[in-house]
C-alpha cells in the first residue's frame, strides 16, 4: 500500500486509507516525538480533524510504502 502524505491532508483521511487495507490495525499521530521513549499516552494523540501540516510543518508531498510484512 502507498500511503499518500501531503500537508493539507487530514489525519482522518490518512487513517481511513490505512484502515481500508489493514482493518485490524490502527495508525495514530502524536503531538511530540520523544526520542528513546515509548510512553505515548492517549492525551498526546492528535485529533483526526487536524491537517498533517498542523502536526509537522516541514512535511512535503510524499508517499510511504507499507507492506504486510512490516
Amino acid at each position: 500500500m502507498l500511503l499518500h502524505i501531503y500537508p493539507n491532508r487530514l489525519i482522518d483521511d490518512v487513517q481511513k486509507d490505512f484502515n481500508a487495507v489493514f482493518p485490524f490495525l490502527k495508525i495514530e499521530f502524536f503531538k511530540t516525538r520523544r526520542a528513546g521513549k515509548q510512553d505515548y499516552s492517549a492525551h498526546s494523540i492528535l485529533p483526526r480533524s487536524y491537517r498533517i501540516a498542523d502536526a509537522q510543518n516541514l512535511i512535503a508531498n510524499d508517499k510511504i510504502e507499507i507492506v504486510p510484512s512490516m
